[in-house]
């Protein structure tokens, strides 16, 4: 079976219009049709929250925000941040690896991904590095 680890950017550009959102789509829906199950961290729930809210000029605790928010992480199984991805991600051996980025590698490692879908040209850099298979 397909595990596909999907960052918050790539889960937002699905619904978000804006540069290479319609080739996200085309990409998780692909693996979606290809019977992929979609894993992501708890993270993006925040992350991808807190993008609503600005995109929609709206506060992040307003129903808008939370039906969105509902429509973005369907589908796909938010793991948690437990102590382990935050060891994890605090001892990955890349240096230029930002902090929630970070946690997001581990998290993908922990949940055994068989392919990372980002946009984040240093997180793909990192997963590779590591041996993970990068879309």
């Amino acid at each position: 079976m397909i595990v596909a680890y999907c960052d918050s950017r790539i889960l937002l550009a699905r619904l978000l219009d804006e540069p290479g959102s319609r080739e996200a789509d085309l990409l998780v829906s692909g693996l979606v049709d290809d019977g992929a199950a979609l894993v992501t961290s708890q993270l993006s729930t925040v992350e991808v929250r807190r993008t609503l809210a600005r995109v929609l000029k709206v506060a992040a605790d307003q129903p808008l925000v939370s039906q969105t928010a509902r429509t973005v992480l369907g589908g796909v199984r938010a793991v948690d941040v437990t102590a382990e991805v935050l060891h994890i991600a605090g001892t990955l051996p890349v240096i230029l690896l930002r902090s929630l980025d970070a946690v997001h590698v581990a998290t993908a490692l922990l949940s055994e991904a068989t392919v990372v879908v980002t946009r984040d040209r240093q997180m793909a850099r990192t997963c590779s590095e590591l041996g993970l298979t990068v879309a």
